[in-house]
């Protein structure tokens, strides 16, 4: 785990007026870290990095900008920010390496209420897959006269709504809010604007990132996304001729096709030992190029938190969530205040009510044994839950179902614990987390070796920061399940 707050004291202006909030909780989720930078707004309106936050992930959890777990992911987002005491519940997010399209599409002047299905249409014929399966984002670029006829251009982004879909499970998972789902590129571009960086950018900008495994390339013209992929890269850091040729020639296919629009400025994300000698190939070949190597780990994460959602920005929220979550708060909203009222019809005066609150509050903030015990309670509600389940599929199977959970617990290891218990009339269904992979083994191998339990399988094995997270699933002997 890393944690840096030495860079508390920037501050950053938001220029929307309308945005009352007081915190502002920015994620960021790549295959193998989580980083979260948590922002406070000062008296003066202008915004304070209050933590900056990296924690590792396991490796079977994200791959290549999908989420493939998002249940245990929502754990690990959960716990980190329990551990480090932030309370905020609605968040901006970002998936590294997501996969979507960006396409440019001219389109005649229509009325504001048939733009959305003409770019729906549109998009049909300029993308290789069937639009209901996206999530669609567009915003209008310019309007050029072509032949006598106004044409209006729109950036259209698009993104599969499943991967999106899987977000949006891990983040209930983790009991929070989604605001804003941006991209990578777009988190990027806020976050290296709100550091100063890109002031004195003029005309497209190309702005590089690059890891251990690929290489990010987007080309921003009038602070839109219009161009954006990512490519693969084959050893450690990737051999630098290689990275030199792609942005090469990424760059003179761009000024190729836009002459009077040419790339002059480079942004290269890293650390500098990892761009010199690609910086100097480039300026060889292309001496007119001003490139700039920019260390920054958190500008994404700081841009994704800084985006609060103007009409102009990309965010891939599906908006029938945003609309259903509206009517849900209209209300819950209501039944608060009924019964704030019945509070303080039976609480004798406002000081006691007061009194009584803020001591509360302190009581909770001050001790962990209760929030220790608030989530054990939570488990045991969870557990009796499952029970309740088990035992009314059980009878209807003729079954003995707290007999053959006993048993089932007997084999358990002293470090290995049973989170979840799956129970129907064909198979069982085990999930929990051990200390070590040897012990998960052992209680996998004496399932394995009772007479009773056939077609016993280890599912899923895999490390965390907690230990080792497994689900096993096997089925009673056809005698116990028919009764006889």
């Amino acid at each position: 785990m890393k944690k840096n707050n030495k860079n508390s004291s920037r501050l950053f202006k938001m220029n929307n007026k309308f945005d009352f909030s007081r915190s502002k909780l920015g994620i960021q989720i790549g295959d193998s870290i989580l980083k979260i930078v948590l922002l406070e707004r000062e008296k003066s309106g202008q915004w304070n990095v209050k933590e900056e936050i990296t924690e590792k992930l396991a490796d079977d959890l994200v791959s290549e900008g999908k989420i493939l777990q998002p249940e245990i992911l929502g754990f690990k987002i959960r716990e980190t920010l329990i551990n480090h005491n932030i309370k905020e519940k609605k968040v901006s997010v970002f998936i590294e390496e997501l996969p979507f399209f960006v396409r440019q599409i001219r389109l005649p002047q229509l009325p504001k209420k048939e733009i959305k299905e003409a770019i729906q249409y549109k998009a049909q014929s300029e993308l290789p897959v069937n639009v209901k399966e996206l999530i669609i984002h567009f915003s209008h670029l310019n309007s050029q006269v072509i032949d006598g006829k106004v044409q209006e251009e729109y950036t259209v982004i698009a993104v599969y709504r499943s991967f999106i879909e899987k977000a949006i499970q891990s983040f209930k998972q983790a009991g929070l809010l989604i605001e804003s789902f941006g991209l990578e590129p777009e988190a990027l571009y806020k976050g290296l604007f709100h550091k100063g960086v890109l002031k004195e950018v003029d005309g497209p900008l190309l702005i590089i990132r690059k890891d251990s495994r690929r290489m990010m390339l987007s080309v921003y013209k009038q602070d839109k996304l219009m161009y954006s992929r990512y490519t693969p890269i084959s050893s450690a850091y990737g051999r630098e001729e290689d990275d030199e040729e792609e942005i090469t020639r990424t760059i003179l296919s761009w000024n190729g096709k836009y002459t009077k629009d040419r790339i002059k400025s480079v942004i290269l994300l890293g650390e500098e030992e990892h761009w010199k000698n690609t910086e100097q190939g480039i300026k060889v070949f292309m001496p007119f190029l001003e490139l700039q190597i920019i260390t920054c780990p958190y500008a994404a994460c700081l841009g994704i938190a800084l985006n609060n959602g103007p009409e102009e920005a990309i965010n891939l929220y599906p908006k029938e969530q945003i609309v259903q979550y509206r009517k849900n708060r209209f209300i819950i909203y209501p039944l608060f205040a009924f019964l704030a009222f019945l509070l303080l019809f039976f609480l004798s005066t406002e000081f006691q009510l007061r009194t009584d609150i803020e001591t509360l509050h302190a009581n909770i903030d001050n001790s962990q044994d209760l929030v220790d015990l608030l989530i054990q309670r939570k488990q045991l509600m969870n557990e009796k839950g499952n029970l309740e389940l088990i035992k009314t599929n059980s009878e209807q199977s003729h079954l003995n179902g707290f007999v053959i959970i006993n048993k089932i617990k007997s084999y358990l290891p002293n470090s290995v614990k049973l989170s979840e218990i799956g129970f129907s009339r064909e198979q069982i269904n085990l999930g929990g987390i051990g200390r070590t992979q040897e012990e998960v083994m052992t209680f996998y191998k004496k399932l394995q070796s009772d007479v009773e339990y056939h077609n016993v399988h280890l599912t899923q094995s895999s490390k965390s920061n907690e230990g080792v997270i497994f689900t096993i699933e096997f089925q009673l002997i056809p005698s116990l399940i028919e009764g006889k």
